[in-house]
């Protein structure tokens, strides 16, 4: 709901007041059912969506990678994390870890996006269909 809410104030039929009391309503209620992390990490991801520069070329790029990013995640960043998480013990070998994990991850994402989507959105865009 916090993304719906930031896509209305996005293209303009939420004003500024409206968002925020939208926002933090909703960010109370994700506290409440699903925990504070993931309240702050909803709030602050809306944050970035409506006020971070959107020609930051990491932000394009993590845009670009994002759906393939999304399907792999799982198999490989979080598998490195939980493979690697018997040898941290400490927070900065959990930090370093995490970090790996991330880069795993983008960098299997990007691979997907490169070999897999991309040149499946280049195939399907050559499809025509006939008029009635």
């Amino acid at each position: 709901m916090l993304g719906m809410t930031t896509f209305h104030k996005i293209t303009g039929l939420l004003g500024h007041l409206e968002f925020w009391v939208c926002a933090v309503l909703l960010a109370c209620g994700s506290a409440y059912t699903l925990g504070c992390v993931e309240a702050a990490v909803g709030l602050s991801t809306a944050c970035v969506i409506l006020y971070v520069s959107r020609s930051n070329r990491v932000i394009l790029f993590l845009g670009t990678i994002s759906y393939s990013l999304y399907l792999i995640h799982l198999p490989t960043g979080v598998k490195v994390v939980n493979l690697g998480i018997r040898w941290a013990k400490g927070w900065a070998s959990q930090l370093v870890l995490l970090v790996v994990g991330l880069g795993v991850s983008i960098g299997a994402a990007y691979l997907l996006y490169r070999f897999v989507e991309k040149p499946a959105q280049r195939w399907s865009s050559g499809i025509r269909y006939k008029r009635k």
